[in-house]
């Protein structure tokens, strides 16, 4: 991580930016627009048949422009530690999140090898880990 985005993450955590607007286009970086939608649930079996994956997209990057600068600014530091991504890859995500075969699995419907090292809250209600496993991650319950 440069040591830039160190400085803004520390600052952001101190709570002491409330004011101060960074030159960063949150609503346009898709790890944090990935970290948004997956915090706010909007892949879940109980809303996913109202959704797009494009509706979705465009939702999160509303939610994130003006408004909710600072929320966002801590979804930033969250999303440095992921492999970065292209809007068309996040579409690609969230379209297979959105399938059947992804809503009713007990697990989150999100890839394990894309959050490794995330803990999110499956489709069941409970808490699971993505764990390095080979090359790849798997979930797996965390206790």
């Amino acid at each position: 991580m440069p040591s830039q985005t160190k400085k803004l993450c520390a600052k952001v955590m101190n709570r002491k930016t409330r004011k101060v607007r960074f030159n960063i286009e949150l609503n346009k970086d898709p790890r944090v627009l990935l970290l948004y939608i997956i915090e706010q649930k909007y892949i879940s079996p109980k809303s996913a048949y109202r959704w797009t994956a494009d509706k979705i997209i465009q939702d999160a990057s509303a939610y994130l422009s003006d408004e909710h600068y600072l929320f966002g600014l801590e979804l930033k530091c969250k999303a440095d530690k992921l492999d970065k991504i292209s809007m068309n890859k996040l579409k690609s995500i969230i379209k297979k999140a959105l399938t059947k075969k992804y809503l009713e699995r007990p697990s989150p419907p999100i890839s394990a090898s894309i959050l490794c090292g995330y803990i999110l809250e499956g489709n069941d209600g409970l808490q699971y880990e993505s764990i390095k496993s080979g090359k790849s991650c798997v979930w797996k319950k965390y206790l």
